[in-house]
């Protein structure tokens, strides 16, 4: 069964064929990943909200609709922040995902070898690191105790480590992959030197 969504849009273009454009684009995308689209909220105005992006108002209605829809998901157009993100889905009680994240996905989905599979999940660090501010509670918020790192460090920190680690894991595993491909295309470059040179050799016999 394919996955309800709603796709939401702040139109603060100053050409409308270029807002019709990218909305037909990220529908394009939400329906390759598998997603129904079921319905569209644009809301038009040239001002971003900091907290919700869209209005309080566009999100209360926004609510209603995934609610009469039964939607799952609703899919932002645009890029979000880490707050912005966690502010929606307070409100609409829906799980919100943006155009960076939509297109992270279809990456994740077209990646088949260890290289690509990589290169998307530390795409996906990247991303997801900068939007684990204020997420999460305290472990221990009296002090510390056997097998802890310490009084009152958070769950948002240690994950926060976790991905850190876990992008400096990546970048020197791609790295060495990309220094190893390298020295192979240099053997092989020189491999078909001698070749040709050998050829050479054989005709002046």
């Amino acid at each position: 069964m394919k996955e309800k969504v709603i796709i939401a849009a702040l139109n603060n273009y100053e050409d409308n064929k270029d807002f019709e454009s990218s909305l037909k684009e990220i529908e394009r995308l939400a329906e390759s990943v598998g997603a129904e689209v079921c319905g569209t909220l644009v809301q038009n105005n040239m001002k971003i909200d900091s907290k919700t992006y869209i209005g309080k108002g566009k999100a209360e209605e926004l609510k209603e609709a995934s609610e009469n829809l039964n939607v799952d998901t609703i899919i932002f157009n645009n890029e979000l922040t880490g707050s912005q993100q966690k502010n929606l889905e307070k409100i609409i009680k829906k799980n919100i995902i943006d155009r960076t994240q939509l297109i992270l996905e279809i990456f994740a989905n077209r990646a088949h070898t260890p290289i690509s599979k990589m290169q998307v999940e530390l795409a996906k660090a990247k991303y997801m690191l900068p939007r684990l501010k204020g997420s999460f509670q305290s472990f221990d918020r009296q002090g510390g105790g056997i097998g802890t790192r310490g009084g009152g460090e958070t769950l948002m920190e240690t994950d926060r480590r976790h991905i850190l680690l876990r992008i400096n894991y990546l970048k020197d595993r791609l790295q060495k992959d990309e220094v190893t491909r390298d020295n192979k295309r240099r053997n092989r470059n020189r491999t078909d030197k001698k070749v040709v040179s050998l050829f050479r050799i054989y005709q002046c016999w």
